[in-house]
């Protein structure tokens, strides 16, 4: 289940960014870019994924995505 959740957010995660920066015009100016790299910097700080998951889970994931 945890799989799923993850391989979800890595994909509606920036589309939500998207859609965001539309709607709000303060959060347009900061810009998507800088958002996604805030918040990846914010969830690594406070989610440790590889524990969470398992590393090997993780990186397929990730892989798969990728590709």
């Amino acid at each position: 289940m945890s799989i799923i959740f993850t391989a979800l957010a890595y994909l509606l995660v920036p589309a939500l960014l998207i859609i965001l920066c539309q709607k709000c015009r303060l959060l347009d100016k900061i810009g998507v870019v800088v958002l996604s790299f805030g918040l990846g910097i914010t969830l690594s700080a406070g989610l440790d994924l590889p524990a969470l998951l398992g590393e090997g889970q993780l990186s397929a994931i990730q892989m798969n995505l990728s590709v």
